[in-house]
């Protein structure tokens, strides 16, 4: 029956066969009885709101996520380039041991800035009449660095910030 080779069909895409016993009963049900339009729409219905949700709880199977929050005071800033001329900014280096090859290669690193009670995603750019300039971020093994740049090229020295760090260990 044509019914079968669907179910088949599902089976391939259902990897953890978590839901085809319950795809298997529907089609049996739907093949054995006569049922009316109300029957076939409720459960239609039903199998969406069943494979719709998820059946998977996070278990932390194959990476640790460390979340590390830091301030960086305005006078650890360090002045980059010369005032007035292209690549003109400030920079820090942070010591990050967590940032390993393993993470460089094969894991996730996110950064934030706190902004009132709120959290924003870096890079960061704004944009002003004068100029535009934000924050970026980069990365190697043992070190996180964070610049500030305005593109006018007279950046003023950041301000004492909250950061967090959101690093994905694969395992």
């Amino acid at each position: 029956m044509d019914l079968y080779k669907n179910i088949s069909f599902l089976q391939k895409f259902d990897t953890e066969n978590q839901n085809f016993g319950m795809i298997v009963e529907m089609f049996n049900f739907l093949t054995l009885k006569n049922t009316d339009m109300k029957q076939l729409t409720f459960l239609m219905l039903i199998a969406i709101a069943v494979f719709s949700t998820s059946c998977e709880t996070d278990q932390g199977g194959n990476a640790d996520m460390k979340t590390i929050d830091f301030i960086v005071q305005s006078s650890e800033w360090d002045e980059y380039g010369i005032e007035g001329n292209p690549g003109y900014g400030f920079a820090v280096d942070l010591s990050m041991p967590e940032i390993t090859d393993n993470v460089i290669n094969n894991g996730m690193v996110s950064l934030y800035m706190k902004s009132g009670e709120s959290w924003l995603p870096v890079p960061i750019y704004f944009y002003n009449d004068n100029y535009e300039g934000g924050y970026i971020y980069a990365m190697k093994r043992g070190v996180f660095s964070i610049e500030y740049y305005e593109n006018d090229h007279f950046t003023i020295r950041p301000n004492t910030e909250i950061f967090r760090l959101v690093i994905v260990q694969p395992i």
